[in-house]
């Protein structure tokens, strides 16, 4: 027994004398892994990822301020910044492996709410774009509604005056957001209401009124906002996620040391028999550390931003590293630390006193701009970042050197006011061009009226002025094409709203194309539905000039089938992005319309369609015709647009295409559509009124000349000036009743001479005449003092309609009316067919077809004078394509089948 107690004894001993070293070993293994848990390189990860998104919400807040005050053009920033925020965030969420659970946990429950905070923010954001956009198309438009209300409606002064201080209330309103304006802006609107008397102003005042409750609405909302997004606690949030992870980070050190005290307890215990390993390992320990702490030195001596600490009472320099040193332009830190004051490198000292009162009042201040100044004087600008000790004892500030920034910045600002100065030369080139190019038509044009109105011309000599009538007006359109493009590209087209006549617009479609459609075989349909209103307000000009040019491209790459234009009120989706169920604007009465042309013409490639809107782009289609420029379309779009809708189009090759756009237009009564002027031809002033004296200023001869030879065959007294001073000296001994006043002249130009004139009591009406195709140019002359505004080239009709208007001129006309011969032959009486032309030889017709494809109008006349009289009809249809340009429907017309 006894023998056996002493072999289980032996037993333990040997099974303990094996156990407890390697339990010892393994337990003192696990108490210095535990002790060395805490990663550094994870640590500064994290605290440099905290201070990011601190950072990155104060410049996404500057960034919304900025987009309120219009000092960014778009939300761009925002987005960079708000996306980079994410990024950011989700690497917050790699919580450090060193954290404990519990520590995680707080953690993450700190970035929960952080990330909800920030949430709502983006939200708020969102709404607050949201009510920018509402808000600044009003403040787009109401100052526009306003001027089209002054200048298309005659108002009275009162009413004028109270639409003025309603614009300024607005504009006061909208930059200071001073809530005491709001009764004073809804008395005004009231007031205006009252003044209103006609059923017209009425529809275009509550228009203007619809633009400033827009704003009174919409403006305090977007400042609520704005204070909401800035009040967010985002910074707050930030700085729970900081404390809750100094304070895990300080409880994964602290477990770290009472593994580490641990660790000596155990050393000591077995000091005796591992003595040697604990000093080791002791030895190991504090190299670690120095290291730990030499590392930190080096990465805050190497760093490559400017870091230093100052005293919180008087600013004196603690510690600073040597990259600051270098900024400042000292060679070593003694230089500095303990001798000099933070005060002492600011330029302007107050910004110290503003930064410390931020800091006492946040505990941390980022992205503050301000200059310092170096050592030798020079000045340089820093960027820095400040946060207070807990012991409120001193202020870290970590400064980064963005000098190149500023000068980047400065010199964007220059090539900025460059690209002005250039755009601004760029205008002033187009509106000389268009000087230049419509006044030599306007002679052109208006000598061919002045020939035209003579009795004494043959018929072949009226058709060839009729020719050169029909060339320079396509020319014209040509210029007209070149410039509307010019003007798009410089912004200054605008829209010019007025009231017509929808239904006569689409008459005078079919009447334009019916005959070439015939002629080709083709059926010209137009559709409108019932409730399509008939009279409308909006850009009639730029209106009929998309939908002829959309026809007209229909009518001439369709060879066979149909051209339909429909017209529709827009109640669903039509393919253009818009759905709604009753289609209005915000504007009172205002309806979107959709206009549809399709045709079973050849189709676009789906490669071409991506481009088909790019000025001077045509497709292959276009090309192989050999016709147009390119700028139809994008033109298109552009007025399209402009009246507040969208163009798109569908197409397959073989098959056709179809054009769909849509534009906000607002209907009206018909009572307010101005009667159309007469075309007759005046010969003469109507017997029983005074003898009006008249006065013509136009530097350039022809032009005068044109003007006179139209006004004193007719019976005016006219008197001509070469400049504005010549004129202003004629008005004050012969008083005109009316100036026809050229804007661009030599001495002095049209404007300077229209202001000294209408200074005097007794003013003439001006009436300003230019050659600039900018729309805007007629706001300027208006200004000026301008009666009205009439553009080059102009044409005899509209000369005589301004004199009737202001001055109530009654005229003769010639009489016009046509003999039954004249009818039945006009080319309109005719519908060309290849079977009209089967009363001459088939060597007639081919001839005919080589001179069509040759553009050689010379022979085709001479082939036309062979036909007998007795099919003149024929012969005078066959002319008006010739004379209108259709040589590709003569090519149709002529073709002969292979037998």
């Amino acid at each position: 027994m006894e023998s056996l107690r002493l072999r289980l004894g032996k037993f333990i001993g040997a099974v303990s004398a094996y156990l407890l070293p390697t339990g010892v070993v393994l337990l003192f293994l696990f108490f210095w892994i535990e002790s060395r848990a805490v990663k550094l390189e994870q640590h500064l990860r994290y605290i440099n990822d905290l201070g990011k998104i601190q950072e990155l919400d104060a410049r996404i807040n500057q960034n919304v301020l900025e987009a309120r005050l219009k000092l960014q053009l778009d939300y761009d920033p925002i987005v960079n910044k708000l996306t980079e925020l994410r990024r950011t965030q989700a690497d917050l969420q790699q919580i450090p492996s060193f954290i404990n659970s519990d520590g995680q946990q707080k953690i993450n429950q700190a970035i929960s709410a952080y990330l909800e905070v920030c949430r709502e923010n983006e939200k708020e954001i969102d709404r607050f774009k949201s009510q920018k956009a509402v808000v600044d198309n009003s403040l787009t438009y109401f100052p526009i509604a306003i001027a089209e209300l002054k200048k298309n409606q005659k108002i009275n002064r009162v009413l004028a005056d109270h639409l003025n201080t309603l614009l300024r209330d607005i504009l006061l309103f909208n930059l200071s957001n001073n809530q005491e304006l709001q009764p004073q802006i809804q008395q005004e609107i009231q007031q205006i209401r009252t003044d209103v008397r006609s059923t017209n102003q009425r529809a275009n005042v509550e228009q203007v009124i619809a633009h400033a409750q827009i704003i009174l609405k919409h403006q305090p909302e977007m400042n609520r906002l704005i204070y909401h997004i800035l009040d967010l606690p985002t910074p707050a949030r930030a700085e729970d996620i900081t404390q809750a992870y100094y304070r895990a980070y300080q409880q994964a050190l602290d477990t770290a040391s009472l593994y580490r005290l641990g660790l000596y307890l155990l050393s000591t215990v077995i000091i005796i028999w591992i003595a040697v390993s604990i000093i080791y390992k002791l030895r190991q320990s504090a190299i670690a550390l120095q290291q730990s702490e030499s590392k930190l030195r080096t990465i805050f001596e190497n760093s490559q931003v400017g870091i230093f600490r100052s005293r919180l009472e008087d600013g004196l320099i603690l510690d600073a590293n040597q990259r600051f040193i270098t900024m400042i332009g000292y060679d070593s830190a003694e230089e500095v630390v303990g001798l000099k004051q933070t005060l002492e490198f600011y330029v302007d000292r107050t910004e110290w006193l503003e930064l410390l009162e931020r800091v006492h009042a946040q505990q941390e201040v980022h992205n503050f701009e301000t200059q310092f100044r170096r050592r030798d004087g020079s000045i340089f600008w820093v960027l820095s970042s400040a946060r207070v000790n807990p012991e409120q004892v001193y202020l870290l500030v970590v400064i980064t050197d963005i000098s190149d920034r500023k000068r980047t910045e400065a010199a964007l600002e220059q090539a900025k006011e460059a690209a002005v100065v250039a755009n601004r030369a760029k205008s002033q080139f187009l509106s000389h061009m268009s000087h230049e190019l419509r006044t030599p038509l306007s002679v052109i044009l208006g000598f061919t009226q002045l020939l035209s109105r003579s009795s004494s011309l043959d018929p072949k000599r009226q058709e060839y002025l009729d020719t050169i009538s029909r060339s320079g007006e396509h020319l014209l359109n040509l210029i007209n094409d070149v410039l509307e493009m010019s003007k798009i590209e410089a912004n200054k087209i605008t829209l010019n709203e007025q009231d017509f006549n929808l239904y006569d617009l689409l008459d005078g479609l079919q009447q334009m194309f019916q005959f070439k459609a015939t002629s080709k075989g083709l059926q010209f349909i137009i559709e409108r539905l019932p409730d399509l209103p008939q009279y409308i307000r909006t850009d009639e000009s730029k209106l009929r000039q998309v939908l002829f040019n959309l026809v007209g491209n229909a009518v001439k790459f369709t060879q066979a089938g149909s051209v339909t234009l429909r017209v529709k009120l827009e109640t669903k989706d039509w393919g253009l992005g818009i759905r709604k169920e009753i289609s209005q604007s915000p504007i009172l009465n205002t309806q979107s319309l959709i206009f549809e042309v399709e045709d079973t013409g050849s189709g676009i490639a789906s490669e071409e369609l991506d481009q088909l809107f790019e000025p001077f782009v045509q497709t292959e289609t276009g090309r192989r015709s050999q016709e147009g420029t390119g700028l139809g379309l994008p033109i298109s779009r552009k007025f399209v647009q402009l009246m507040g809708g969208n163009i798109t189009v569908e197409s397959q090759l073989g098959k056709g295409s179809c054009f769909r756009f849509n534009i906000q237009a607002q209907s009206i009564e018909a009572d307010v559509i101005p009667l159309s002027a007469t075309s007759q031809q005046v010969i003469g002033v109507a017997a029983g009124q005074p003898t009006y004296r008249i006065m013509v200023v136009e530097d350039k001869p022809s032009n005068r000349q044109l003007l006179v030879e139209l006004l004193k065959p007719v019976g005016f007294e006219v008197q001509e000036a070469e400049n504005g001073i010549e004129a202003i000296a004629l008005t004050q001994h012969w008083f005109p009743h009316l100036i026809w006043m050229d804007l661009q002249m030599p001495v002095m130009d049209g404007y300077q001479a229209t202001k000294r004139i209408k200074s005097s009591e007794k003013a003439p009406i001006i009436i300003a005449l230019t050659g600039n195709a900018f729309e805007q140019e007629q706001q300027v002359a208006l200004e000026a003092g301008c009666d009205d505004f009439v553009r080059k080239p102009y044409r005899a009709e509209v000369i005589f309609e301004k004199m009737t208007q202001y001055l109530g001129v009654s005229y003769v006309y010639a009489e016009q009316e046509r003999t039954p011969q004249e009818n039945e032959n006009s080319p309109s009486s005719v519908i060309l067919s290849p079977s009209s032309l089967e009363v001459m030889s088939p060597v007639w017709i081919k001839q005919m077809n080589q001179a069509a494809t040759r553009v050689n109008a010379k022979l085709l006349h001479q082939l036309i004078d062979q036909i007998p009289g007795s099919h003149a009809p024929i012969a005078n249809a066959l002319t008006h394509l010739i004379d209108n340009f259709q040589f590709e429907d003569l090519v149709t017309l002529t073709q002969q089948k292979s037998p």
